[in-house]
């Protein structure tokens, strides 16, 4: 919600990319009645996205499965999980992102299906979907290397076009989601700085868990290895060590914007986003042991992490917000006061929340996916792939839709571990395991509906025979 009422600035275009920060905050007001926000605009703008979702997966559905016997299949696969519908139900960039990759997964099937008889707007719509997902999400540029890589299957003797096409119209896309962030902030007059550093606080709170004699080592390690004129980051890092988890995971960034504005720094902001990418790259390499060890119980944790706490995760930060709402420190915040307008949350406490996540159809929807870890989620994807991958075809369409199904299940992978490496998995909601879980619900719903093709053609080979 916060990043739908937001104006335009450093966090909207650097910190989230921008593409549903815009789109959310005009729907809103242009689906509203006058104000802004209204009621009537915020369940146009979620109205608009559950038709964008069924869309999208319709579209993934219509090129994935080629029967209505298989179209069906697809179809009740994707809506029995809740995940995505109750995401669609939420203002904020995941919702987004969740839809991008969909209607992404469906342009590449449909590319691989097209090849060598493609045109210019298959091109050009795999362009575009691909934009949508590096718009949703920074880590998401790992998609612009799935076509690419499953170009280099050969595909009927027309091997070097499919991959020249495929490098250009991705880079194409890269260079469209450069321009569009650059664009902005010239516009806006914001400094391009990487907000990574920020998003690493969350793991280094986590370091505290770990013995304090460990913390301290880490600490000193950092300290020595930090420039001797950044004083203010040294002093916040001590103590922000003093204060060991008793704190918020910004405490570090918030001291250090601290000292330099009481030093007389005129842009302390960029400054400390400066500072903390530099902390963050120290630690980052050569990897510390206490950053593997948490990382490495982050990921344990993640791995059996159920999908009904995923899927929960929307009314989980709907109660975190409303107490936001109520809490002296942020209350007067100017998006906290355009939010406490809306009778959604005027009219609702935490208890009010807690009660619909309690609801028999909620539970009856949500509950039963309890038994469904994330590990063995990848693993079933992982598992369907290789069934695929033992009965392929040797050459044309079938490699290449092999190798984009290892490429969606490697990227989905590859962002996972990178979100668990700079920020952490278990305090802020399961949320960073979407896209584990919706890359490899793609894996799964393209592997076996391949699959059962080949069962009932075989079988109806034996019928004639």
């Amino acid at each position: 919600m916060f990043q739908a009422l937001r104006q335009i600035d450093y966090l909207t275009v650097i910190q989230w990319p921008p593409l549903y920060c815009l789109a959310a905050r005009h729907l809103i007001g242009a689906l509203g009645d006058g104000v802004f926000p209204s009621d009537r605009g915020v369940e146009g703008l979620i109205l608009v996205q559950h038709c964008a979702l069924v869309l999208a997966q319709t579209w993934l559905v219509g090129v994935a499965a080629q029967s209505w016997r298989a179209r069906w299949w697809a179809a009740a696969f994707l809506v029995v999980c809740p995940i995505a519908p109750c995401f669609a139900q939420c203002v904020g960039s995941e919702t987004g992102g969740i839809i991008a990759v969909y209607a992404f997964a469906a342009s590449v099937l449909w590319l691989i299906r097209s090849i060598p008889q493609d045109r210019w707007w298959h091109w050009v719509i795999y362009c575009a979907a691909l934009y949508a997902c590096l718009q949703s999400r920074h880590v998401y540029v790992l998609y612009a290397a799935i076509v690419p890589f499953a170009m280099l299957a050969p595909l009927r003797g027309a091997q070097l076009r499919p991959i020249l096409l495929a490098l250009a119209w991705t880079l194409l896309a890269l260079i469209a989601s450069w321009a569009t962030v650059k664009t902005l902030c010239v516009r806006y007059h914001i400094e391009p700085v990487s907000s990574m550093g920020y998003t690493f606080q969350w793991r280094l709170l986590q370091i505290h868990k770990q013995p304090r004699d460990m913390v301290d080592s880490f600490v000193e390690r950092i300290v020595a290895r930090l420039p001797e004129d950044d004083v203010e980051t040294k002093e916040a890092l001590r103590a922000w060590s003093a204060r060991g988890l008793n704190q918020g995971g910004s405490e570090l960034e918030v001291d250090i914007r601290r000292m330099l504005r009481e030093r007389g720094h005129k842009d302390f902001f960029v400054e400390s986003r400066r500072r903390l990418n530099r902390l963050a790259r120290l630690v980052l390499w050569p990897p510390d042991p206490c950053w593997i060890r948490s990382v490495g119980r982050d990921l344990w944790t993640a791995s059996l992490t159920p999908l009904s706490n995923i899927a929960a995760t929307p009314p989980a930060t709907t109660a975190q917000l409303i107490d936001r709402l109520n809490d002296q420190k942020t209350k007067d915040v100017r998006e906290h006061k355009l939010i406490a307008r809306l009778d959604t949350f005027a009219n609702y406490s935490r208890r009010g929340v807690d009660s619909v996540r309690k609801a028999p159809l909620f539970r009856a929807y949500v509950d039963p996916w309890g038994f469904v870890p994330l590990g063995i989620w990848f693993l079933a994807a992982a598992s369907a792939l290789v069934v695929l991958a033992t009965n392929r075809r040797p050459l044309g369409e079938d490699t290449t839709m092999l190798l984009a199904m290892f490429g969606f299940l490697a990227v989905g992978l590859g962002i996972t571990l990178a979100n668990t490496m700079v920020t952490m998995f278990t305090e802020i909601t399961p949320r960073y395991g979407l896209p584990l879980w919706q890359n490899s619900q793609i894996v799964l719903l393209v592997a076996t509906v391949a699959i059962s093709r080949k069962v009932f053609r075989r079988a109806a080979t034996k019928v004639t025979d």
